[in-house]
């Protein structure tokens, strides 16, 4: 009898979810990181003095659409790993598209660039700083992801803190293409890739330790 009325009176207090809740919920939390690494920025280095005359150049677009395919596809696949009842890993294969999608573009921008000029694409001015800047404009991101997940029910945790990690590193690279004057896509996929791809590792090792059910 006591069992029964513990399981009727859990029933009774439940209440139905709000549709979406999930994806609002981590929507705001990247917004929030990103609105903090915007203030990083800004306090920090300010935007690029030529922005202006930057986005009107398919270089400067090819920079961000690169990035944000990462964020959107990285975003899209969160949800499904806040579910319990969801195996969304094998969907994870979609982030390489834009990565390969950028490779190709490398490779003509090298076929019609002089051999002795290739290190220099790469490169570029900033390629000791670059992937750096990326991970620490990436953290509010992290962080308050990582913290909207530790109320969701994951499964996969190391799954789910690499895709938060991409997804955090996506915000962080595009809140840095303000400052960052580099448009070549060698250096892009070189350094924009390392510094994403550092932040989904650091997701993929804590997100065991932070995200495991207590």
């Amino acid at each position: 009898m006591h069992t029964n009325f513990v399981i009727e009176s859990l029933v009774n207090r439940a209440k139905p979810i709000p549709a979406y809740a999930i994806e609002r919920r981590i929507g705001a939390r990247a917004l929030i990181g990103g609105a903090v690494s915007l203030v990083m920025l800004s306090v920090i280095f300010g935007v690029r003095t030529d922005l202006a005359d930057a986005i009107k150049t398919s270089a400067f677009w090819m920079k961000t659409a690169y990035v944000a395919v990462i964020l959107f596809t990285s975003m899209a696949l969160l949800p499904d790993f806040a579910r319990p009842e969801t195996t969304p890993a094998r969907w994870l294969a979609l982030l390489t598209a834009p990565v390969l999608a950028l490779a190709g573009l490398t490779a003509v921008e090298l076929l019609n660039s002089p051999s002795e000029g290739w290190l220099a694409l790469i490169m570029g001015m900033t390629s000791g700083k670059c992937s750096l800047r990326i991970a620490f404009f990436a953290l509010p991101g992290f962080i308050a992801l990582m913290a909207a997940f530790r109320r969701f029910a994951p499964t996969q945790l190391a799954h789910a803190g690499a895709t938060i990690g991409a997804a955090s590193g996506a915000v962080g690279a595009l809140v840095y293409t303000l400052y960052c004057r580099e448009d070549a896509a060698g250096f892009l996929l070189v350094w924009y890739s390392l510094g994403i791809l550092s932040m989904a590792a650091l997701g993929a090792s804590l997100g065991p330790l932070l995200l495991k059910w207590k």
